[in-house]
């Protein structure tokens, strides 16, 4: 299936998007590092606006908020970043006003 036919299923509600870690990739390697120079700053206070509590919150809810996400598949292979991830889906999720205010808070990689 062509990018295009697929980004107009999603788009129409007749396709999903699942977002998951699988490999221990370059670019994931990126991604864990940006969260590991994030810890080290305080979240945001107006996080808390879509009832957000830590750094990897924060990224999941940025991404189950996308409109063309279905589920998203965190990997962790530690119980308390799991019950961490797992409030992510507890409560509200940004608005795209939010989500954009979101991107500007982390630094470019």
């Amino acid at each position: 299936m062509s990018r295009r036919k697929a980004a107009t299923l999603i788009a129409h509600g007749a396709a999903g998007v699942l977002l998951t870690r699988v490999t221990a990739s370059a670019q994931e390697t990126k991604a864990m590092t940006l969260l590991q120079r994030m810890r080290q700053k305080p979240l945001p206070d107006w996080a808390a606006e879509f009832d957000c509590h830590s750094w990897a919150q924060f990224f999941l809810k940025w991404i189950l908020a996308h409109p063309a996400v279905t589920c998203a598949i965190p990997a962790t292979n530690k119980s308390r970043h799991l019950e961490d991830n797992m409030q992510a889906g507890a409560g509200r999720l940004p608005d795209e006003t939010l989500r954009k205010r979101m991107l500007d808070v982390i630094p470019s990689w």
